[in-house]
Formats: structure tokens, C-alpha cells, sequence
């Protein structure tokens, strides 16, 4: 970005920058005028004994000048204020200097006095070099004035060593000033450019996070709705149950009620009449047909009891805190799940014994189970068999997750964890499933592998540490849907 195609935002942080940069300069700079100007009182009275009182006064007036000048200098609002209160000190001091050099007998020594002004401010500012040439063209001015007005005080081959050397330092700081004015506006103008691609990077990225968030929500509702329908069959049968022996228990109460309400009721004349009820009633099968209809409710309610609590245990953790707890249960729990109505030549072993309590999001390692057990199951279609396993080895926690399918092709590998990569067809998979597992096992401090030596199929690998409860961060949008293998 160049000068003139400069943004109007552009150039009110390059004019902010100044001010703060420029102040600390300009404070610098006078602050040291009015700590050496009066030290060199000392060598006036060493080397100009005669002149110690005018050139201590002129000292005191440049010191005095200085010091209201530093306090104006750290109130200036805009930098052409503050460039102007510098240039004031500096010129006073300078000038102050200026007006010995025709009387002082150690010429040499007060010339490079003179000098510091000009080196000096050659190697501080970073101001525009117009002011620069405003401060040394007057200093020049005075010091050309107070050799025109003491002519005989000097030789003229002094007059011309001062003004060669003095010129060529104003020459050599102005050079200096102007380079660094422009470094210092050229790594401005990268810095915002920087900033500024910064911001739009951030923006896409945050763009991203949520496309990413929304597919993530849409696989996770798409996981959820295949296995509420395959859980739907293993909830209609109890159901059914339920329904179909309610009418039959009730009629069946209901005579057992009658007869034991008439018989509650009854004389030694009503008993010929019971006994013919009873009869009619079979009382005995009757209850056994009772105790039978109960059982069967009683066995139907417990399968519901049991699928609640798989998919409770499944669904418990959607809050993002981490626990302390047992990860084998949500593993369990998936497992069972997603094993109800399978094909009958499709096996899912479970291996899952207790493992050590440790710190982890549930709902996140939940659906990196799913992921991984519904990929298997995908893998074996109609006839094979699923392994999961878990145990504690050392220090940490290891779950396998293996199928009897035809495995992972070699040149897929190395991108099964890349975001949206899969190896199924259009509408299977969206190819986020492993890529979150894997950022989601991550999170949780782990490692999360295909096993490559392997050979009867697939067999995924996931190493947890065990930790204390701590306040581990949860990885954002990392709550998944179940999507397939790569996918």
C-alpha cells in the first residue's frame, strides 16, 4: 500500500502511532539537552574561566527553556505540537552553543559540543526530515550570524572547518532522519496491512467455526435419528406387551375381584352359588394366567428400563464440564446401543472392564464412540464381527475399536483424519466423524491411531491419560454427529 492510496484509517493510526513514538523521542532528547547543557558549566570554567558567568547564563536560560519544554512536550494532543515545542528546546540550546564559539579559546572541544545536536537528533527522530532541516538551518543561521558579528574574533580557516564539519552533520543526521522517518512509515504501513489480512483471516475462520458447528449439528441429529429408529423396534415390542395384555389382566382382575368381593359378603347358603362362579371363573388358571401376564409386563418393562439407560448413559454428557468418572460406561453404553438390531450374522463383542476414573467430557468420548463403532459396523455390512475393548495400560487408558471388514486402503491412511475426506458415496458421509474424534481425543490430551499391523480389517486405537478433574478447555463445535468410516 503506497502513500497515496493510503486509507483514511490508515493514516489516523500512523498519526497515533507518531504522537506516542515521537513523544518518547522528543522527551528523550530534551531531557538529555537539560541534563548536559548545564554539566558543561563545569568545563567552562576549566577551559573558558573568563567567560564562565555569560556562558553559565545562557546554560541556565537553554536549561530553564528545556524543562517547560519536557512538560509541554508530554501534554501535546497532535504531533505537529509536540515537533514544535522539540524543535524550540533543541533551537535554544543549539543556539545557546552557537553564540560561544566565536570567543572560546578551546575551539575544537566546544565545535563537537555544537555537533551533538546534529548527531543527535540524526540518530533519535524518526519525525518528518522537514523538521530536521528547520532545526538545522536555524542552528546554522546563528552560528553563520555570531561569526558575522565577532569577524575578528576567530580565524577565517576556523569559520570554515566549523561551518565544513557542522554542515556535513546536518547533511549526514538529515540523511539519517529521513531513512528512518521512512523505515519507520514503511513498517507501519506492513504492520496494518498485516493487521488488517489478520482480521480477515480471523473472520473466515470464525465463518468456518460456524459451518463447521452446523454441519457438526446436522451429522449429530442425522447419528441420533438412525439410532432412535433402530431403537424404536426394541421400545414398539415391550410396548406391545404391554398393550396386549392389558385388556386380559383387567378381565381376569376383574372376575378374581368379583369372586373375592361376593365371597367377602357371603353366608353358608351362598356357598353352593360361589363354588359354581369359581368353576365358571377357573380360578386356578385363571391366576396363573395373572402371575404369567405379569411377568411378561414385568419382562417388558425391564427391556424399556434397560434401553433408557444405554441411551441415557449415551446422551448424559451433551453439557460441556469435564467429570470424573469411569469412560467404559458411555463406551458400554454406545456399544449395546448401537448393537440392537443387527443383522443376524453381524457380532459386536464387548471387552469393557473397569477402568480407572479419570477426567473427560462424556458427551465428546461418547461420540467418538459412536464414530467408531457404527464405522465398524459399517465395514462389515451383513455378516462379520466388532471388537471393543478397553483397559488400563500404565498410566493411561486404551480402547480398540476393531471389524472383520476389508479394512483401510494403504494410499487412504494418511487422510483418514483430514476434515471431510471419505471413502463413501455421495450422501454416506460427510467426512467429519474421525477428523472430530481425533481433535476431540486430542483435546483430552490422548492419541487416536489406525492400528497398521492390523491385517483382519480395521483396528482403531485411543490412548487416554488418566488425570484428576482439572478445568481442561472443551474443544469448540467438538460435539460431532456419528458419521461413517473417514466420514
Amino acid at each position: 500500500m503506497s502513500a497515496g492510496a493510503a486509507s483514511p484509517d490508515l493514516e489516523v493510526g500512523f498519526e497515533a502511532s507518531c504522537l506516542a513514538r515521537e513523544r518518547w523521542e522528543g522527551t528523550t532528547a530534551v531531557v538529555l539537552s537539560a541534563v548536559l547543557i548545564p554539566l558543561w558549566i563545569v568545563f567552562d570554567a576549566l577551559l573558558e574561566p573568563e567567560w564562565v558567568q555569560p556562558f553559565t547564563a545562557m546554560r541556565l536560560v537553554a536549561t530553564a527553556v528545556a524543562s517547560i519544554c519536557v512538560v509541554a512536550i508530554r501534554r501535546a494532543r497532535t504531533t505537529r505540537g509536540l515537533r514544535a515545542w522539540v524543535v524550540l528546546a533543541l533551537a535554544v540550546g543549539g543556539a545557546s552553543i552557537a553564540l560561544m564559539l566565536p570567543h572560546v579559546r578551546h575551539f575544537p572541544a566546544y565545535v563537537f559540543g555544537f555537533s551533538l545536536f546534529f548527531w543527535g537528533a540524526g540518530a533519535m527522530f524518526s519525525w518528518p526530515a522537514r523538521w530536521s532541516l528547520a532545526l538545522f538551518g536555524f542552528l546554522l543561521a546563528v552560528m553563520s550570524s555570531g561569526f558575522a558579528v565577532w569577524p575578528d574574533a576567530r580565524e577565517l580557516a576556523d569559520f570554515v572547518a566549523a561551518g565544513f564539519y557542522i554542515g556535513s552533520a546536518g547533511v549526514i543526521a538529515t540523511i539519517m532522519t529521513l531513512v528512518r522517518s521512512q523505515l519507520v512509515r514503511d513498517g507501519f504501513v506492513v504492520s496494518h496491512e498485516l493487521a488488517m489480512r489478520n482480521a480477515d483471516v480471523e473472520r473466515t475462520l470464525e465463518q468456518l467455526r460456524d459451518a463447521q458447528a452446523r454441519l457438526v449439528a446436522s451429522e449429530k441429529l442425522t447419528a441420533l435419528g438412525r439410532l432412535l429408529a433402530g431403537l424404536s423396534h426394541e421400545i414398539n415390542n415391550p410396548l406391545n406387551v404391554l398393550h396386549n395384555n392389558l385388556d386380559p389382566l383387567g378381565a381376569s382382575l376383574g372376575g378374581l375381584l368379583e369372586v373375592a368381593r361376593a365371597a367377602e359378603a357371603a353366608t353358608a347358603a351362598d356357598l353352593p352359588a360361589l363354588r359354581r362362579r369359581c368353576a365358571e371363573l377357573d380360578v386356578d388358571t385363571t391366576s396363573k394366567d395373572v402371575r404369567d401376564a405379569t411377568e411378561m409386563m414385568r419382562a417388558a418393562m425391564e427391556r424399556v428400563r434397560q434401553v433408557h439407560a444405554d441411551l441415557r448413559a449415551f446422551i448424559r454428557g451433551d453439557a460441556p464440564g469435564m467429570v470424573l468418572g469411569d469412560p467404559g460406561e458411555g463406551l458400554r453404553a454406545t456399544a449395546t446401543l448401537l448393537s440392537r438390531r443387527l443383522p443376524e450374522a453381524v457380532r459386536v463383542e464387548v471387552d469393557v472392564g473397569p477402568l480407572p476414573r479419570t477426567a473427560f467430557q462424556p458427551g465428546q468420548l461418547n461420540q467418538v464412540w459412536h464414530n467408531l463403532v457404527q464405522n465398524a459396523l459399517d465395514a462389515v455390512g451383513d455378516a462379520g464381527t466388532v471388537t471393543v475393548r478397553a483397559r488400563a495400560v500404565g498410566d493411561r487408558i486404551e480402547v480398540t475399536v476393531a471389524d472383520s471388514g476389508p479394512g483401510v486402503a494403504r494410499e487412504h491412511q494418511a487422510r483418514l483424519f483430514e476434515p471431510f475426506f471419505t471413502t463413501k458415496g455421495v450422501g454416506k458421509g460427510t467426512g467429519l466423524g474421525l477428523a472430530m474424534s481425533y481433535q476431540i481425543v486430542e483435546r483430552h490430551g490422548g492419541a487416536m491411531f489406525l492400528d497398521g499391523g492390523y491385517t483382519n480389517g480395521a483396528r482403531f486405537v485411543i490412548q487416554l491419560p488418566v488425570r484428576a478433574a482439572s478445568a481442561l478447555p472443551v474443544l469448540a463445535g467438538s460435539d460431532p454427529g456419528a458419521s461413517r468410516r473417514a466420514g
